[in-house]
Order: C-alpha cells, then structure tokens, then sequence
C-alpha cells in the first residue's frame, strides 16, 4: 500500500510541474508613458490597460510579473539605450529605458508610446528607427517583443498626421508584434487623430476607463504570453493583376496550420478577410480578388495556429481604374523627386498644388493630361524641410488630394 501511495504521489508531482511548465511563469516589462503609467485618465491603476493585465497575467500563472517601467510624459527619446545618439534630442532615462529593462532579464518587453514623439514635433523617420533599435535588441537577448500601435489625442494637426502615420508605420513593418490601440478608439483616415468622446477622460490626451478596458482586451487578445509562436517557414506571397483582377500566390510549411486566410484593406491598416483555405498537401495556395478596390489594395495573409496566429508582410496592388485616381510612389517621397501617377476621365490642363499641413502653398506647377494613365515627376526644391504635405491635383471641375510625407 506505501509502494502504491508513494507512486501516486509521484504521477501527482510530475503533473504538477508538468502543468506548471506548459503555463511557464513569464516576467513582462512595461515601457511607456502615462496611458501605461495608468496614473491620469482612469479612476484607478487597476482599472488602467496594464493594472488589468497584470491581474489577467496573474490569472494565468499566479507566478507570473509585471514590471511598470512607464512614466507620463516619456517618448522614444527617453526609453533608447543608454548609449544612443541619433542626431536628435534624445535623454534615456537610465533608469527605465530599454537596457535597464533588458538588465532585468525579461521574457517580454511590450512598448506603449502613443503620442508624445508627435506631439514633440519628432517626425516618424526617427521614431520607427528607434522602435526597430528596441526589437534588435529584445531579439539578441532572446526577449519577445510588442509593440502598441499609437492613440488618438486632440492635438493640432501636424501632430495628428504624425500619430495617423506613426501607426501606419508600426502596422507595415511590426506585423507580427503589433497591438492595435487606435481603431474605435479615435477618428481614423485623413483629417482625423481625435479621441472619439466617449472614451475621452475629459483632457483630450488620456482614455477613461471604457477606453482602457478595450486596450486590455485588444492586449489579452494578443499570443503575448503563448510559450511558442510558430513562425511561417518559407513564405513567399507574390500578386500578379491581369485585367482588373488580382492573383494572389503563397507557400507556407503546413507544420501545425490550421488555415490560412487572405485579408485585404483599402488604406493598409483595416484589414478584412476575403477568403479562407485549409492546408494544402504541398504548401502552395492561389487565390483570386476579383474585386480590387480602385487605387491600391492592400493584401496580407493570416496564418493560424491552434493557439497563436502570424501575419505575413502586407503587400500592395495598385490598379487605375476608369475613375479618376492619384497614385504616389514611393510614399514617403524621397530625394525630393515627386512620382506620381494619374487618370481621369477626360484630357486637360491640371495644376499640381504642394501645401503643408497649415495649408501654405509651397509649390505649384501645371501639367497637360492627354488621356489614359500617366506618370509624372517633380523636383523639389532641396531646401524642403522633412515632414507631412498636402498634394492637390485638380482643374476646373475637378480636384484630388493626397496626404504625402517627404522625408
């Protein structure tokens, strides 16, 4: 009976720890500013986006911590390393910036810094380069990364272009390691980057409580503290347009899959699903868009897992139809070399109109439009600053805009 209870024991133990190692106690670091400070806005810190998930971290392993490195008022300029010089104004805080976190030894970092390099007039040239510094870093310690997209804020309007684009910017190049903390939160799309009212706390800058709840969930909603995250082995997603239709291609190693699915977006943020496949014997998949919006579409993929997901990079099809259209290329525009390609209904004379965001004019030329799609070029003076413009194309019954970043 004593051999029998001691054998019992000893399954029971080694169900313990085996349980314990599926959920593994995880250390996650926090750097931010005061929406991850959770100190203004909201009633209380456990009502804020990070005293929440601590509470749910700790749900899942009561071993599990959180580290709250953020301070109110922090942007990149104050979480780079210790060493780091840009040629621009930056003051690490060396007491809670990237290598004090790093010292910590933690398994995750998550990054919230919503606004405050906008609202410092930084542009996003130097920003996204210090969030990629950030994930190099976490990437060589064997540290998983995340990084929140920015916030809404009312502010001006240079400001609001800059926190519009910033976001744009973490989606493309952090597709795997973003979280979304802008979409229903604030006004999307040109013109917009303010708080919608119900979740303004009242000051313009910070979200209320209802605010901060749809920040946990979006984080909660996110593979941060999975042990693994598979990645997709030998993916290679191409689009070919043929008429007024898209083919899309792709291959990705079926180890572990349980779909795929294509999803496209008009503005390159807003991604809906199109079509859904289930693994193929060889790991080649085709789908076709017969229904592109006009301009550009945006295409990624969504691979998921059983208990994670992963996004492929985001890839852009760019087709003129018969409406009239105004395509940049590239968007930010660079070497002061202004590409653009153009259709309209009808031949003509267009003035070509370069205004900043206080809606000076900058630049003005003409150009004669002989039908079809065309693609044009202009110089810029170098003596243009860096920063967000407003691009207008227009004639005597007509007119566009774009929003163009020159960098």
């Amino acid at each position: 009976m004593r051999s029998f209870h001691s054998v019992l024991l000893l399954i029971i133990s080694l169900i313990c720890f085996s349980s314990g190692k599926s959920s593994a106690q995880k250390k996650i670091i926090i750097l931010g500013s005061s929406t991850a400070e959770g100190q203004l806005g909201v009633s209380s810190y456990s009502n804020s986006w990070v005293g929440k998930y601590t509470a749910y971290a700790q749900s899942v392993n009561s071993l599990n911590t959180v580290i709250n490195l953020a301070v109110s008022g922090f942007g990149t300029y104050s979480v780079v390393p210790t060493w780091y010089s840009d040629g621009y104004l930056v003051q690490p805080d060396t007491t809670k910036n990237i290598t004090k976190a790093l010292s910590l030894q933690p398994d995750i970092i998550i990054v919230n810094l919503p606004t405050n390099d906008a609202t410092t007039y930084t542009t996003v040239t130097p920003t996204m380069a210090r969030f990629r510094l950030l994930k190099r870093m976490c990437d060589s310690a064997g540290v998983k990364f995340w990084i929140t997209t920015t916030q809404p804020r009312n502010t001006g309007r240079l400001a609001q272009d800059l926190i519009l684009y910033t976001r744009d910017s973490i989606i493309q190049q952090f597709p795997n390691q973003y979280i979304e903390f802008f979409e229903g939160l604030g006004v999307l799309g040109f013109g917009g980057g303010s708080i919608l009212a119900q979740f303004n706390s009242g000051d313009g800058v910070h979200l209320n409580d209802s605010g901060h709840e749809i920040l946990f969930q979006r984080a909660k909603n996110q593979p941060i503290l999975v042990n693994t995250i598979l990645p997709i082995y030998n993916f290679d997603f191409k689009a070919l347009t043929t008429n007024q239709e898209v083919q899309l291609s792709w291959r990705a190693e079926n180890r572990g899959v349980l779909k795929c699915d294509v999803e496209k977006s008009a503005d390159g943020f807003n991604f809906s699903q199109t079509a859904s496949f289930h693994p193929t014997a060889d790991g080649y998949y085709k789908a076709v868009d017969n229904a592109p919006f006009p301009g550009t579409t945006f295409y990624r993929i969504k691979v998921i897992y059983p208990s994670s997901f992963r996004f492929s990079d985001v890839i852009s099809v760019s087709l003129l139809s018969q409406k009239e259209n105004v395509f940049i290329f590239p968007n930010p525009i660079q070497n002061n070399k202004l590409n653009f390609q153009f259709s309209y209904p009808k031949v003509g004379r267009f003035t070509l109109t370069l205004m900043d965001v206080a809606g000076n004019e900058i630049y003005r030329d003409e150009f004669d439009y002989p039908g079809g799609s065309i693609s044009q070029t202009f110089r810029l003076q170098p003596s243009y600053k860096k920063g967000i413009y407003l691009l207008r194309i227009s004639n005597k019954e007509a007119f566009f805009t774009k929003l163009i970043i020159a960098e």
